[in-house]
């Protein structure tokens, strides 16, 4: 990702791993859709959530780094 940060107040969020969303409802700011590609979602500074990492792949099937 490219750094980016978006902050909200009175909000909640669903992280859906099917389809590669996290969606954010606030207050004021209605509701939004995220990828999250590598994004975490931090709730009073904590930490609440983050996107599993997959191994990498190879087309052969080896999975290493």
């Amino acid at each position: 990702m490219d750094g980016s940060v978006v902050q909200f107040e009175w909000a909640f969020h669903i992280a859906c791993e099917a389809k590669h969303a996290i969606a954010v409802f606030t207050e004021h700011c209605g509701h939004h859709v995220f990828p999250y590609h590598e994004a975490k979602v931090y709730r009073d500074g904590l930490l609440v959530y983050a996107q599993a990492v997959q191994p990498f792949a190879a087309a052969d099937g080896y999975v290493g780094r």
